[in-house]
């Protein structure tokens, strides 16, 4: 065997196994089991597999003062890597606040107390069984999600039906992995991780399987998901679109009010099915609303 086949043969080697000694999971997931304070979100669990799925549920203000006992919608909500639904459920029912929803923030298994070990293949799986132990309840589902979170809610998106998503900086895993991060190792250990994402996690794939309105929040100086990756999402989704770009923001970076205000109109009119209005009345839900175009939208620092 001539010495560049015996070295194709050894890259060969370390890349499977890389591949198989889970990598993967090291590279992508930031599991814990910390204790969280959940800030008034209940805790609720559901089967999955052998064990279970956590969730953290909490109304909009909306919804609990409206006195309903039962919300218009659920808002499923699935974490980032690093993050955890007890702090999801709390910040996700300010950002819905205008609206008459439930949120539903789930922890992927070996986050929190979900059961199981972290792995990249039960993300998918776990995301429809949160979906399919919702929708008997036979209210509208909304799915959201940052980062990794958009992984699993197109993944939802493209498999059950949904009135809406929202999605902030969604990230084409295959893709970055190997454009962006595989530079600096030669593509030594970018090759297995990315090889080992399951093909069925292709966000380009399931934006372009997806059709309910959606709300896309772009973060443009994001050293984590570069705005490029992004936006080969958000272009490739089939459905209606709303798009709110934040310049300067990184990946993590939280919004400022005017730009949260934005982000509650467009999620508003994702509701509502058409351009919200102010009304003449000078209530504090209304003073929230300001018009929302379905269009591209630069957000001023």
């Amino acid at each position: 065997m001539t010495r560049p086949r015996r070295q194709l043969g050894r890259l060969g080697v370390l890349a499977a196994f890389l591949m198989f000694s889970g990598c993967t999971n090291v590279a992508l997931l930031f599991p814990s089991t910390d204790f969280r304070d959940s800030g008034g979100a209940v805790r609720r669990t559901m089967p999955f597999q052998k064990g279970i799925l956590e969730a953290w549920t909490k109304p909009t203000a909306n919804l609990a003062m409206s006195g309903r006992s039962q919300p218009s919608a659920y808002v499923l909500c699935f974490i980032g890597n690093g993050s955890r639904a007890e702090q999801v459920a709390q910040y996700e029912a300010t950002v819905w606040l205008l609206e008459p929803v439930e949120i539903w923030a789930i922890n992927y298994p070996g986050y929190g107390g979900s059961t199981g070990p972290a792995d990249i293949n039960s993300i998918g799986p776990a995301a429809l069984a949160a979906y399919d132990f919702l929708a008997p309840r036979g209210r509208p589902i909304i799915v959201d999600g940052q980062s990794l979170g958009c992984v699993a809610s197109l993944y939802v998106a493209a498999r059950r039906p949904t009135v809406g998503a929202m999605l902030r900086s969604p990230p084409p895993l295959r893709q970055l992995i190997m454009g962006n991060y595989g530079w600096w190792n030669l593509w030594l250990l970018a090759t297995p991780v990315a090889l080992g994402v399951p093909d069925d996690l292709d966000s380009i794939a399931n934006a372009k399987a997806s059709h309910c309105p959606a709300v896309f929040i772009i973060t443009g100086q994001d050293g984590t998901v570069p705005r490029k990756y992004q936006e080969e999402v958000e272009s490739a989704y089939a459905g209606a679109k709303q798009v709110l770009v934040l310049p300067d923001a990184d990946h993590n970076d939280p919004m400022h009010q005017d730009q949260l205000t934005r982000q509650r109109s467009m999620l508003h009119a994702l509701w509502a099915g058409q351009k919200p209005t102010t009304a003449a009345s000078g209530s504090w839900l209304d003073a929230l609303r300001s018009p929302a175009k379905p269009t591209t939208v630069q957000s001023p620092p």
